[in-house]
């Protein structure tokens, strides 16, 4: 049965008891030392929030196995609020559907970018007097080279296995989630506690006491980091744990900033102590593999941990009631002479969604498969320069030409 407690928690007065050093007065503003880290990792009480849940749909299968298999060593010490249920099932669909444009942006990218090595090459026989059949025999390494990485992405990718229209009965990942988290569900509020939150939301946005106050002008969707938070508080104190909550918010009614985000604010940390008696810490999905390998003898790969430090997946990052959701982004430069590089040039670095598309193929496709593909279009381009025997200055182009 719904959450029956009868007041909603709110910050207690300043406490009357002496003070015994900086730390424990205002430890929200210090980090956790290692043993502090260790404790919540093996002892606390486990929390996701929306996009952390969510990230299971946007890592490759090997990432998301191993990060499925990290929040399984948690045991009964794993938790979703009730909200975060609510709003994963809201915004899955979304998600799925990003990833599968960001494959077709993928291929709209890499055949808008090769245009400029065909023209070039085009242009260059032409102005050296080769024929017409060796500037198609050319042209066609660098168009076949396209359609191979292509068919290689298809078949090392496993984006198709995310299929927005598929029945959720039938959707083998959350099948996945559902195993690992089981009924380790909040229960929500009945109708009196959550008008009565509500209230207090309101009083509490306009005086920007976090969380929540961040997303005040998303209408009735503002109050879901405070639902979160409330309840998140409720079961500390029944549990009598302290929370580790993985999430990768960044917002600043989360998260204390100087430059970059520095920990829970100090705010969060005070109110869970005052109202539950218990220590509160927020780590991103990477800092949590990294951790898991430590402490709870997860076995996370270095790669998933790359990949999690790659996936920006702020709240704010979904569009919560529109259908279209932005991308992921990722935070990796293009390389130059690639083709992104080339794109770039192209003015693609506008087009954001596609030069995002090229980048995480070309991280995704290091794969032995595809880089024993790609010896073999070189070694045919090659073979094709020494049977046209073309000119040197072609010759150097065509094999300092970086196709991926």
């Amino acid at each position: 049965m719904p959450d029956a407690s009868p007041e909603p928690s709110s910050p207690s007065p300043e406490t009357t008891k002496p003070a015994t050093s900086l730390r424990t007065v205002f430890p929200g503003y210090y980090p956790p030392t290692a043993e502090q880290l260790r404790q919540f990792v093996v002892e606390g009480l486990v929390v996701l929030d929306t996009n952390s849940l969510l990230d299971v749909y946007r890592f490759t299968e090997r990432a998301r196995t191993e990060y499925l298999a990290a929040l399984t060593a948690l045991g009964e010490r794993l938790w979703i609020p009730h909200r975060v249920g609510t709003e994963f099932f809201d915004n899955r669909v979304k998600v799925m559907r990003a990833r599968h444009r960001e494959r077709e942006q993928f291929g709209t990218a890499l055949h808008t970018a090769i245009r400029t090595p065909i023209e070039l090459v085009t242009d260059y026989t032409k102005d050296h007097g080769l024929s017409a059949e060796v500037a198609e025999a050319l042209t066609a390494i660098l168009d076949n080279a396209v359609h191979t990485l292509l068919d290689e992405l298809d078949s090392t990718d496993d984006t198709g296995s995310a299929n927005p229209d598929i029945d959720p009965s039938a959707d083998p990942i959350l099948a996945e989630v559902e195993a690992v988290i089981g009924n380790r569900i909040g229960l929500g509020f009945d109708p009196q506690t959550r008008a009565g939150l509500e209230r207090i939301s309101q009083t509490r946005f306009n005086a920007r006491i976090p969380p929540g106050w961040a997303d005040q002008k998303k209408g009735e969707r503002a109050i879901g980091d405070y639902l979160i938070w409330e309840e998140t508080i409720r079961q500390a104190k029944t549990r009598k744990r302290p929370v580790l909550m993985i999430t990768n918010e960044n917002k600043p009614d989360w998260t204390r900033h100087n430059g970059e985000a520095l920990g829970p604010r100090p705010e969060l940390v005070k109110e869970m102590f005052d109202q539950a008696a218990q220590g509160f810490h927020l780590v991103d999905v990477h800092t949590f593999l990294a951790l898991a390998n430590e402490h709870l003898a997860a076995k996370v790969s270095e790669t998933t941990v790359t990949e999690a430090t790659r996936l920006v997946s702020a709240e704010d990052s979904i569009v919560f009631g529109d259908e279209a959701a932005p991308t992921a982004t990722f935070r990796v430069a293009a390389r130059p002479g690639s083709l992104v590089d080339t794109a770039n040039k192209l003015q693609l670095m506008e087009q954001s969604g596609l030069l995002a598309a090229v980048e995480q193929a070309q991280r995704n496709l290091q794969t032995p498969a595809f880089l024993d593909t790609m010896k073999e279009i070189r070694r045919r381009n090659e073979e094709v320069m020494r049977n046209a025997q073309m000119h040197p200055d072609l010759t150097r182009f065509i094999r300092n030409l970086d196709i991926g």
